[in-house]
């Protein structure tokens, strides 16, 4: 029969999808949420985890809970469905042919619970502890602006924040230590949603006591400026290698970094011109600590994406998502970046 649940009293409420279908009623999702065996949502929302972050250590946090306990529920979901669902090996874990899928019927359930519970709570005030990340160009601009729109719309919601690097964002994202994460590289992956929030015009910015704001620097006269450029590997080096075109070029940027606070204070103290987005480095151009270098070839701009998880999704992180999105996008207003 198709779309039912089969129950099993002498182990508690066990149940399971009679032709592996979608769950279809609110009933059926209650009774997998508030079941009293191994088969409650709490089960198949840690082999979702697993089966994304590949690692018990990272699902265990992700899960508030202890490595044991999730050793335990993958257990019983594999005791309960009669096959092995994930291999398992000293680093990460694998899911079998088996696994993966029982992982499409799972999800399916995972998600329809979230919907449902979203559809009652609604109307309710979100909570929570949202892990956030951020690049330094984010942070030295809208990030601000975002915190306080999130602490007034949503008070019951508190933040951790990170900033870091794209990679490295990327990565505590992938890893389940973030929840969400503005960087200059989107996440790629169909458990992600991703928007892009913004793009900054970019310029060569330096001390104005060491280059002539009267002369348009080409590409050579800029390499004779000591030039401060981005680290090997990262999204900015590439763009800046393209910019360049020849790689004798880039090869004569004498010092590198990927840290934004770090070029500023090498541009400050007269020790080379950085790239970076003008918008990020208002006050500083204000204070005439730098300034910025007229050029014949202009850098082009660099955008930056919201990227936060959906598979499991969590309508706080969602919520938080979109106050994150208005920042952007009024920031971008009131600048003129658009």
């Amino acid at each position: 029969m198709a779309n039912t649940v089969e129950f099993y009293s002498s182990a508690g409420q066990w149940l399971k999808l009679a032709n592996r279908g979608p769950v279809g009623s609110k009933a059926e999702l209650l009774i997998i949420a508030y079941g009293q065996g191994p088969m409650n949502i709490n089960t198949l929302e840690t082999f979702v985890w697993l089966s994304r972050l590949k690692n018990f250590r990272r699902t265990a946090e992700q899960m508030h809970t202890t490595q044991p306990a999730i050793s335990a529920r993958v257990n019983a979901l594999e005791n309960f469905l009669g096959t092995r669902l994930l291999v398992r090996s000293t680093k990460e874990v694998y899911l079998t042919p088996e696994g993966a899928e029982a992982l499409e019927q799972i999800e399916e359930i995972v998600e329809a619970f979230d919907r449902l519970k979203s559809d009652f709570k609604e109307t309710q005030q979100p909570t929570g502890i949202i892990r956030v990340g951020a690049v330094d160009t984010i942070a030295r601009t809208w990030l601000p602006a975002f915190v306080e729109n999130l602490r007034r719309k949503y008070p019951a919601v508190d933040l951790e924040i990170d900033v870091d690097t794209t990679a490295n964002l990327l990565q505590m994202l992938h890893e389940g230590a973030l929840h969400l994460a503005v960087a200059i590289e989107p996440i790629h992956s169909r458990d992600f949603a991703i928007q892009e929030v913004c793009r900054y015009p970019m310029a060569w910015v330096a001390h104005p006591d060491t280059f002539d704001p009267d002369k348009s620097y080409s590409l050579e006269d800029l390499l004779d400026l000591s030039l401060i450029g981005y680290q090997e590997n990262t999204p900015p080096y590439e763009w800046m290698r393209e910019y360049f075109g020849q790689p004798s070029q880039i090869r004569m940027i004498r010092n590198w970094s990927n840290s934004m606070t770090t070029m500023i204070w090498l541009a400050e103290s007269k020790l080379g011109a950085a790239a970076l987005p003008p918008v990020a480095v208002r006050q500083d151009i204000r204070e005439g600590r730098v300034a910025v270098i007229p050029t014949d070839k202009p850098l082009p701009p660099i955008p930056f994406y919201v990227s936060y998880r959906t598979r499991p999704s969590l309508r706080v992180v969602e919520l938080t998502a979109r106050v994150m999105i208005e920042a952007a996008e009024a920031f971008s207003d009131e600048e003129n970046l658009n």
